[in-house]
């Protein structure tokens, strides 16, 4: 929580998870700003969303700023309607924040969901990295060890009843899909998918750092580069992965394109196993050869979720579990403490 400069933009839309999130902060004291998009969706319930996050906010005593998000037909019809919605979001939102800390409200089954959407859409050790605690670009998700179980027996103690999109159970959706599918397993299932993630962070992490020190200055040819890359096809695909972000590429790179450079990294190589303390040792010039406990060494980099515990504020006392506890402590991770609808 300290050295986060300036009030952190709270994004609500009036959901569970937002509302929570609007709630769990303004409860440790955090100076807070909230924020509400209104993609004018669903006509009058939208609306009723927005009104919903008003009063909220009066009754909080929280500066509120509401945003136009109406979409563009031909940002729907290229990117589709939930891309669409998302990228103006994001956009209206950091009209807001300026340069401060964005919080959304995504929590621990969101993490779950997209972990396995990931996985059944081939997203490899990247993709499987979910959904970042801390962004590099100042957005924050407070909530994401919160079961959403949590956040409802959270809501219910205070008596607050959400907004209730119902587009979430629309099955045409991959995600509401997913969502079903899961609640049909032990809720276990979802912490162990969380679980996946928190790993293939500090794996992907470990990763960055053989990169780092894999020595190709002196090739300038990109193909020369590539055929000087290790041998090894998870080395190929962290390269290649750096290469194609260094010429501008986005997460929404063509399927083709991530295809071809899977075909290229594992092409010369047989094994392709994980990220291991021998190889760490091989590859990566002055790495420590022993692997690091969780978090002890990637803070700076923000791949890992802070643990959870108590956490006392000069307005109340935050408990193991609670969303507040998690959100101060969350909040406290952020890169500048350290060195949405949901989005």
């Amino acid at each position: 929580m300290h050295g986060i400069g300036g009030p952190v933009v709270v994004a609500v839309s009036g959901g569970p998870d937002s509302t929570a999130l609007l709630l769990a902060l303004h409860e440790i004291g955090l100076p807070i700003v909230a924020a509400h998009v209104n993609h004018h969706l669903r006509g009058a319930e939208s609306d009723a969303d927005e009104q919903f996050v008003r009063e909220l906010c009066d009754k909080l005593g929280v500066t509120l700023h509401v945003k136009d998000g109406s979409l563009d037909p031909d940002q729907i019809r290229r990117h589709g309607i939930e891309a669409a919605a998302r990228e103006v979001r994001h956009a209206r939102l950091k009209e807001i924040g300026g340069g401060s800390h964005i919080a959304t409200g995504h929590q621990k089954n969101d993490q779950a969901e997209t972990v396995l959407m990931r996985l059944m859409t081939g997203g490899g050790l990247a993709g499987l990295r979910g959904i970042h605690p801390v962004r590099a670009d100042g957005v924050i998700r407070p909530l994401l060890e919160v079961s959403r179980a949590e956040i409802e027996a959270f809501l219910r103690e205070r008596g607050v009843v959400p907004r209730i999109d119902r587009s979430n159970a629309d099955p045409r959706f991959l995600r509401n899909r997913v969502r079903a599918l899961l609640a049909q397993f032990d809720p276990s299932v979802i912490d162990n998918l969380a679980a996946m993630a928190r790993q293939a962070r500090e794996q992907w992490t470990i990763l960055e750092e053989i990169v780092d020190h894999i020595d190709d200055s002196k090739t300038t040819s990109d193909e020369t580069r590539f055929e000087s890359f290790p041998p090894e096809a998870w080395i190929r695909r962290a390269l290649l992965h750096r290469h194609i972000r260094s010429m501008g590429s986005s997460a929404s790179a063509s399927r083709a394109t991530s295809s071809c450079c899977e075909e290229r990294a594992s092409g010369s190589s047989g094994a392709n196993p994980s990220p291991s303390t021998h190889s760490r040792s091989s590859y990566g010039r002055g790495i420590p050869r022993s692997s690091p406990k969780s978090g002890q060494r990637f803070a700076s980099r923000g791949t890992r979720h802070p643990a959870r515990g108590t956490l006392s504020s000069s307005r109340t006392t935050a408990t193991r579990d609670s969303p507040s506890a998690t959100a101060a402590t969350a909040t406290a991770s952020s890169p500048s403490a350290c060195p949405k609808r949901k989005s």
